[in-house]
């Protein structure tokens, strides 16, 4: 087992692709050094989805405390202002225990923005986000970056022409608020100094990680994933659900659209390149303490 012994008052960041075994190194981390395992994963806030979202199972979190996983309804809009504000209310209540906040996830812009800080733009208004909607409804992602070099040339500058998400929330900062979200973005506010936290990359080698990948998935239907999500897609609109790795491909399977072998191998191929993705990501936007090469729990 890793050896660590945080001084008091730290906060431990766990993080790594899915499926490298963050749950198992944070709750044996958090039973030796005294700790609570917090959700830092934007699919495992969701409710009435913990197979698919490989939440820590009943067993786990009987052994160590777990704050935020399933705590929202999966039609519920989430965003990571909401999650700064829960979390950083649960790591100061678990420090005043004189416990140690161990943050587990594979959603960097939540970590990243809870240890670099994030610019505290105003909520915008449905007034200001249907109007955005009215302009933009039918525009190619051309015309779009057309749009936002009328409002904010320097974002657009910036932006790609092909990423719509973040010119169509560029354009409800600056009509919101009147001022570049690259001008908030100058002015971070950070929650606590980066001295508070210790960072842990656990980062498996790329064979051992795609092959977690593949059993976790038929892991997953053992446990009944296909039940789960047949009942959740009979109780909501499938196009009001949160965009789950595996989750569309289900419904199609759940369907009849396609077969089993097919729907197992496009989900394990689809996970395997999104932890493709994150491996990038974490590699270069945060800082590590420490990196953990192949854990496995003794």
């Amino acid at each position: 087992m890793f050896k660590i012994t945080p001084a008091k008052g730290k906060i431990i960041c766990v993080y790594g692709p899915t499926a490298s075994s963050k749950t198992k190194f944070a709750i044996t981390l958090a039973k030796k050094i005294g700790g609570v395992v917090i959700n830092a994963d934007s699919m495992q806030v969701y409710s009435e989805i913990p197979i698919l979202t490989s939440q820590p199972s009943y067993e786990e979190q009987s052994i160590i405390s777990h704050r935020l996983y399933g705590i929202i309804n999966p039609i519920s809009a989430f965003s990571v202002h909401q999650w700064l504000n829960l979390v950083v209310k649960e790591i100061d209540d678990i420090r005043k225990q004189n416990l140690h906040p161990i943050l587990v996830g594979g959603t960097g812009m939540y970590l990243s923005s809870l240890i670099n800080g994030i610019a505290k733009i105003p909520e915008i208004t449905k007034t200001i986000k249907q109007k955005i909607e009215d302009l933009t409804r039918e525009t190619s992602n051309v015309e779009l970056h057309d749009i936002l070099v009328k409002y904010d040339a320097d974002l657009a500058k910036k932006l790609s022409v092909n990423d719509r998400i973040r010119i169509l929330r560029g354009l409800e900062v600056i009509i919101s608020t009147g001022k570049s979200i690259i001008k908030w973005q100058e002015c971070n506010d950070k929650f606590y100094n980066r001295d508070d936290f210790i960072n842990i990359y656990i980062c498996p080698s790329r064979t051992t990680l795609y092959d977690n990948i593949n059993s976790r998935f038929l892991k997953m239907i053992e446990l009944g994933v296909e039940q789960e999500i047949e009942k959740i897609i009979k109780k909501y609109d499938a196009d009001k659900l949160p965009k789950i790795i595996g989750l569309s491909v289900l419904h199609d399977y759940i369907l009849g659209s396609i077969s089993f072998d097919d729907m197992v191998i496009i989900i394990q191929k689809n996970t395997r390149n999104y932890a493709k993705r994150q491996f990038t990501w974490f590699n270069n936007k945060l800082n590590h303490d420490h990196v953990i090469f192949n854990y496995e729990q003794n």
